[in-house]
């Protein structure tokens, strides 16, 4: 068994580096955790998410489309940033975060 320093490094194919980054909100999601310091709420995701889409202040977007926004994050974004180690989600605490793993560093440095 490994221990947490000497964690095999996951390569994630270049394909599905390109598949993850191939969704806008996916991207996104990826930048709002970058500019909370690496965590945010899945609520905050979501209401930054749709912020930018619509231009509003995050004060101005109403529960209806964040609660949709979260429910896509919830079925979509989350299961494929996960399964690759990108981020970790706690379920308990509703966050998600950005891992310290060479297929984070990898993906994210393809938003630049």
């Amino acid at each position: 068994m490994s221990s947490p320093d000497q964690r095999p490094r996951t390569e994630v194919p270049d394909g599905i580096k390109t598949d993850l980054l191939a969704s806008e909100r996916r991207c996104h999601i990826l930048r709002v955790l970058a500019a909370s310091g690496g965590e945010a709420s899945v609520t905050d995701i979501a209401v930054r998410t749709r912020a930018r889409e619509t231009s509003q202040s995050a004060d101005q977007i109403p529960p209806d489309a964040v609660d949709s926004v979260r429910y896509e994050i919830y079925e979509r974004h989350l299961p494929k940033l996960t399964v690759t180690g990108i981020v970790e989600y706690d379920s308990t605490l509703d966050t998600v975060r950005l891992t310290d793993s060479d297929a984070c560093r990898e993906t994210t440095h393809m938003l630049e």
